[in-house]
């Protein structure tokens, strides 16, 4: 298995893509923002964390959120390459913060990396009860406000005890509130960093508690500080 190019892509607000093929098979990593992905009649929502796999010639069409994203893109060799288009869940952060840096290194740590990416994009997943309407609104509150949306707060909007909304929500999701939070944190400070907001401004806004705190969190997830993986960014 030769070495895949591992390119990070910077997607700007509401930016509308219409349908479009790929002449190879690649995987996309999103390490910030969301965006809409429609192939034929189906639609999936990718955000921070998930993992999806294209195969070569797949026609999809792609409406990026009001904070733009930023996407890891994979390519496959032809051998490797997928039949069907899937996304994954969110990876834990784990798993995010040992590949991402080895993808960009390359080389043979770089290859373990893409063999690990492609097994979890493989993986069979067991379908999913769809979440009770109340905490679907608790997660896309959590989503569009994450300095404000506490455990306590998220509790008060959803009038049930904070014991009751933690336990259901890590349930429904996989992930207990405070994860989520500190993901959807480090999502916005990316995002308005990447549109030219400072470091302090944009660690501040998130919810983090200074700059310091937003580049600690983003090396732990990402394995790269703030500005070094802006860097990066085309």
């Amino acid at each position: 298995m030769q070495a895949a190019p591992a390119r990070l892509r910077r997607y700007g607000p509401g930016l509308a893509q219409s349908p479009h093929a790929h002449e190879g098979a690649h995987l996309s990593l999103v390490l910030a923002g969301d965006f809409e992905e429609t192939v034929g009649r189906r639609t999936d929502r990718a955000g921070f964390g998930r993992l999806g796999v294209r195969p070569e010639g797949l026609r999809h069409a792609v409406r990026f959120g009001r904070r733009g994203a930023l996407v890891l893109t994979l390519d496959l060799g032809g051998a490797d390459a997928p039949r069907d288009p899937a996304w994954t869940p969110p990876l834990p952060e784990a798993q995010l913060s040992a590949l991402v840096p080895l993808l960009f290194e390359g080389g043979r740590l770089g290859q373990d990396a893409a063999w690990d990416l492609k097994a979890l994009a493989s993986a069979d997943v067991a379908p999913e009860r769809p979440p009770a309407t109340w905490l679907t609104d608790l997660y896309e509150a959590l989503i569009e406000a994450p300095a404000a949306a506490s455990v306590e707060a998220l509790a008060e909007q959803a009038g049930r005890h904070r014991v009751h909304v933690s336990r259901s929500f890590a349930a429904a999701f996989g992930r207990p509130i405070a994860v989520v939070r500190r993901q959807a944190m480090l999502d916005q400070a990316l995002c308005a960093l990447a549109s030219g907001q400072s470091a302090v401004q944009a660690a501040l806004d998130a919810g983090f508690y200074d700059q310091s705190h937003f580049s600690r969190v983003c090396r732990q997830v990402t394995g790269l500080a703030p500005r070094a993986l802006m860097a990066r960014a085309a």
